[in-house]
């Protein structure tokens, strides 16, 4: 049980991605494996979301949006295909022009327990762990997201995807060598996840980590 536990905790993806230089247009390209899994975008403050397309697939300014969405600084981006579990990454746009996200779907299997049901509480527990911190990123108040994130690790601290989100509200507050040993700890507990190899690369310059 405590196996299984562990894969829904690493099951659940939002990452803030984050790179270094400003820009008012951004490209964005999204590779799952499996393919053909469905790309939506979701504007945090109007709840607006729409459905772009299938993987692989790249996202710029020739791609029909909402206004809302278009002029939103932080998309939030759901990525789905049947008989996998949905995962969210959470894109800051202001922070550069071309973003890139690769993630291995993880099949809806892998959240059933022992007595073959899905892991449901959990699952709601740390659903709205992600919803708070969503929120209080994308109003910019890093304290209060940084206060959801350590209660979060207290209550899962084998929860890589909570330590990815630790060191990007580290980013945003400029904290860089808090950043790495977050993103460092997240990929101790999850070395096969890209998103955070991506991160500390970003960071460190070198794959030397």
């Amino acid at each position: 049980m405590r196996q299984k536990i562990k894969i829904l905790l690493s099951a659940i993806s939002i990452l803030l991605l984050l790179q270094l230089s400003a820009c008012s247009k951004s490209t964005l390209s999204v590779i799952t494996t499996p393919e053909q899994a469905t790309v939506s975008i979701t504007d945090p403050e109007s709840g607006l979301s729409k459905e772009v397309g299938l993987t692989p697939l790249t996202i710029d300014e020739k791609t029909e949006l909402p206004a809302s969405i278009r002029d939103s600084q932080i998309w939030g981006i759901t990525l789905s295909k049947k008989g996998h579990v949905i995962e969210h990454v959470l894109l800051d746009r202001a922070t550069n022009s071309k973003f890139k996200i690769t993630s291995n779907l993880k099949r809806s299997s892998e959240w059933v327990g022992e007595d073959n049901q899905i892991l449901g509480e959990m699952a709601n527990r740390i659903g709205r762990s992600l919803r708070d911190v969503y929120h209080q990123i994308n109003a910019r108040d890093y304290a209060a997201a940084m206060k959801t994130i350590e209660v979060s690790i207290q209550n899962f601290p084998s929860t890589a995807i909570f330590y990815d989100i630790k060191g990007s509200i580290h980013m945003l507050r400029g904290e860089r060598e808090a950043a790495v040993s977050s993103y460092k700890t997240s990929l101790q507990l999850n070395p096969d996840s890209p998103e955070t190899r991506a991160a500390l690369t970003k960071l460190l310059g070198n794959t030397n980590f």
